[in-house]
């Protein structure tokens, strides 16, 4: 079948801009904004035959191998008030593969409330260690952003406790997506006046510096309906827990102390204090702009 050059460009213009797509129009606007303004031009000659121009629209299609992930993002701390606040992400290519794992011991110790800190005693420590144990040895990598208000505060930085909390968060997004990665965020809840648009806003942000869709959605959640959550709060916790202690806010003897230490043993680092980088952990201290970074290990996707 050979078509007109001019309707073969509207098939691919079409096909990229979502159009032929069953939903129509009008369907993600904030999601579909992205696609106006094409960055590269159509190939030259413009395929002539339909079968040319669905040849050419499946080579400018991503493949069903490449790669995504879920990040599980969460904060421990009040940005507002304490000292020291830490954002924390777990990004898992393959989600259910720990969440199954989690189950299990779920059910083995009929613990089916929340995984928190705030339940951490000497009788439950060895449950929360073994948590540890199945995190630190899945497929999945924990990176954190701390910051010690008294070295450098992110609110003065940026105005408001919000705006320091997405700015935190977009920095420790960026540098922990992979290279031609997309992720999907899913956040623990946030309070946040009316009129911060804290997904929007962070997904434009980290896709703006790296320049391509790295972030398709970003998605606010209570911790009590996502596992993971709960698990990356229970990780950050502890992070911040060593700082507190080197601060003098913390003792080390306390259910809380001899978890940190777990964490930090399971994970094969001697202290998070000053920043720390391994294959599954990469924790960073925030200096107002003096050159700190997240980088995961391998190192990840830098702006071009």
């Amino acid at each position: 079948m050979v078509c007109s050059v001019a309707s073969v460009k509207r098939v691919l213009l079409s096909a990229e801009e979502g159009i032929l797509q069953p939903a129509g129009e009008g369907l993600w606007p904030l999601a579909r904004a992205s696609y106006s303004g094409r960055s590269e031009p159509l190939p030259s000659p413009v395929p002539t035959t339909l079968a040319g121009a669905l040849s050419l629209l499946a080579r400018r299609t991503l493949p069903i191998s490449h790669p995504t992930a879920v990040a599980f993002l969460d904060e421990s701390g009040a940005i507002a008030s304490d000292r020291f606040f830490t954002v924390g992400c777990l990004k898992l290519a393959e989600p259910s593969i720990l969440l199954r794992q989690i189950e299990k011991w779920r059910d083995r110790h009929h613990w089916y409330r929340e995984i928190h800190v705030v339940d951490l005693t000497l009788k439950t420590l060895p449950l929360y260690k073994e948590v540890v144990d199945i995190v630190a040895a899945a497929d999945c990598e924990f990176s954190c952003f701390v910051a010690d208000r008294q070295v450098a505060d992110p609110v003065a930085r940026f105005g408001t406790p919000w705006k320091a909390y997405e700015r935190l968060a977009a920095q420790l997004l960026h540098g922990s997506i992979r290279p031609k990665e997309i992720v999907t965020v899913l956040a623990d809840n946030y309070s946040t006046p009316d009129g911060v648009v804290f997904e929007q806003d962070l997904r434009a942000a980290v896709n703006g510096r790296l320049h391509r869709l790295a972030i398709a959605s970003v998605v606010r959640l209570d911790s009590k309906a996502a596992t993971p959550l709960q698990i990356v709060d229970l990780l950050t916790s502890t992070v911040t827990f060593e700082f507190r202690q080197q601060a003098g806010l913390a003792g080390k003897r306390s259910p809380k102390a001899k978890l940190a230490r777990h964490v930090r043993t399971r994970y094969g680092v001697k202290t998070c204090i000053g920043g720390v980088r391994v294959t599954k952990m990469n924790v960073a201290c925030y200096t107002g702009g003096q050159g700190a970074t997240i980088v995961i290990a391998p190192p990840a996707e830098t702006d071009q």
